[in-house]
């Protein structure tokens, strides 16, 4: 997901995406599996 800033943040973008990690690091696989979020603060991208 991309979001693009407005105002003070004009120019920049948020990207968040989910990475999966196993939740049961054991033989056994049980268990859900997590879903973390992760983000990132960029400038957008420019045309020129």
């Amino acid at each position: 997901m991309w979001f693009k800033g407005f105002g003070e943040f004009e120019g920049k973008i948020l990207e968040l995406n989910f990475n999966e990690k196993d939740a049961v690091e054991t033989d056994e696989k049980e268990g859900p599996n997590l879903y973390i979020l992760e983000g990132a603060f960029m400038d957008e991208p420019n045309a020129e």
